[in-house]
């Protein structure tokens, strides 16, 4: 192949070179370098690799001479030929039968010359082969050579690294020395209640000036105070002077503690907090922590039926109810009371506590039973007054036994009322007329006036009740017999 070939020419090239003169071996900054010839240099560092690069050299040569020698016998042999030739130009001239012969005697000459080329070739393809083997193994050696150079060149690097730190350690080392030094001189110094003076080297009996520490910086709404009787001015802070941090009105220091102290080497043990402000509570809370000089107001939400109309209230209202009369239109919220508004005609609400969104219409009280103070036969029983009859007599009325002022008569009703409205008709005669009745029940009383007339008549009063029951009492009479009622009701709204 074309590189076998190269690599023959170049192998020739050397041996040739190799035979004019001898390698070359010396050392230089500890590299090897080894001279095969004019400037064919190799070099590796010394006792990195060991190879036996004059063992490859003398195969070299050996493999050198025996091609030498190949090529001198093939030289010969040809030179032979072309006088055999010549020979048998010269004899055709002068005898064909003699050129026959002769020429069939060089044609045995020419096999022979063929078969002796054939074993020259044969034998120089051999060190053909061998040459290519040993530039083969050279090549190899030589690149061990460059892996060999470039480790040793790392190895190298690490050192002059590895020196490098060292110088830096004893560097250090001599610095830590000479600090410790001066401070043991300071010790001696301080021990004897002297300071050591680094200009002079000497222990000094004069005290320096006290460290002090520096002032502070301007922060929103925030103020030093110094904690003496009297500050300096201008104002210098020194070793064990305490600042109290005070924040204007409507803010709170944010970080405790509130003051800092200067300490010994000439600064502070707390940096300045600063000034958050003092948060409002809204209408619809109120206030559960008020606030201090370290903390913020506190608000929390008013609990269902309560509210606050403004900023920071220190409680919530109870919503109010609504009166007689009225009824809730709007209810109530956080931030709002409760609106009323009056009933429209024709109905009512009874109560002064009311919280109900509607009013009722009047109903009669319906009455289920009686008792009286007296009656004045079984046709005029207490019944009888709220049966629906309007007339007097038997079975219609109700008649005491000659009872005026003094007598009464009590209705209970079905369920409890709130009672605003009663009607009624006296008897027939003149005779036997109430002037006043009281109304009453457990817990309240209403007096109706009645007029000198048999009626029927219709008062309407501030309500009664809750209750289920009301007695009229007489209070005043017109006139005196059997007095009593034709027909008594009642009217109002249920509780």
């Amino acid at each position: 192949s074309i590189k076998m070939l190269l690599l023959v020419v170049a192998f020739l090239v050397l041996s040739a070179s190799a035979a004019e003169s001898e390698p070359l071996v010396e050392t230089e900054d500890g590299n090897l370098n080894v001279f095969v010839g004019e400037n064919n240099t190799v070099s590796f560092q010394q006792g990195a690799l060991s190879i036996d690069l004059f063992e490859s050299f003398d195969n070299i040569g050996v493999v050198s001479a025996e091609v030498v020698a190949s090529a001198s016998s093939l030289e010969t042999l040809v030179t032979g030929i072309e006088e055999s030739v010549e020979s048998i130009a010269t004899s055709v001239n002068e005898n064909e039968e003699s050129v026959a012969v002769e020429f069939s005697s060089v044609r045995a000459d020419m096999s022979t010359v063929h078969t002796s080329i054939d074993a020259s070739l044969g034998d120089l393809a051999w060190q053909g082969s061998e040459v290519n083997r040993s530039l083969l193994q050279l090549d190899a050696t030589v690149s061990s050579m460059i892996e060999v150079q470039a480790e040793a060149a790392v190895v190298g690097s690490l050192e002059a690294s590895l020196s490098s730190m060292m110088n830096t350690v004893s560097s250090l080392t001599a610095s830590l020395s000479a600090t410790t030094s001066a401070m043991e001189e300071v010790l001696v110094c301080n021990a004897d209640g002297k300071l050591f003076n680094s200009g002079t080297g000497e222990c000094d009996l004069a005290q320096p000036s006290p460290l002090t520490c520096a002032p502070f910086d301007e922060i929103d709404h925030l103020s030093y105070v110094l904690q003496v009787t009297t500050p300096p001015d201008p104002l210098v802070y020194y070793p064990g002077d305490v600042v109290k941090f005070v924040c204007d009105s409507g803010f709170f220091v944010s970080k405790l503690p509130q003051s800092t102290t200067c300490q010994s080497f000439g600064g502070w043990n707390i940096d300045p907090p600063n000034c958050d402000p003092i948060s409002n509570c809204p209408a619809g809370t109120f206030v559960s922590t008020p606030p201090s000089a370290t903390s913020d107001r506190m608000c929390a939400s008013c609990p269902s039926g309560k509210f606050s109309t403004s900023s920071n209230s220190d409680s919530c209202t109870a919503a109010s109810s609504c009166g007689v009369g009225k009824y809730s239109s709007a209810s109530p919220t956080s931030t709002s009371n409760r609106q009323c508004t009056a009933c429209p005609s024709g109905k009512y609400q009874p109560t002064s506590s009311f919280t109900g969104t509607s009013c009722s219409n009047q109903v009669q009280a319906s009455i289920t039973s009686c008792s009286a103070s007296s009656r004045h036969n079984g046709d005029y029983d207490c019944r009888f007054a709220y049966n629906g009859n309007w007339n007097d007599g038997g079975g219609a009325a109700w008649a005491t036994l000659s009872q005026g002022a003094g007598s009464w008569i009590r209705v209970n009703f079905n369920k409890p009322m709130y009672i605003n409205r009663f009607r009624w008709k006296q008897r027939n005669c003149g005779c036997e007329w109430y002037k006043q009745v009281r109304l009453d029940n457990a817990a309240a009383a209403t007096f109706v006036d009645m007029p000198n007339s048999q009626g029927p008549h219709d008062r309407t009063f501030d309500f009664i009740g809750p209750t289920t029951f009301i007695r009229i009492y007489a209070t005043q009479q017109w006139s005196k017999t059997n007095n009593g009622f034709n027909e008594i009701q009642f009217f109002g709204v249920p509780a």
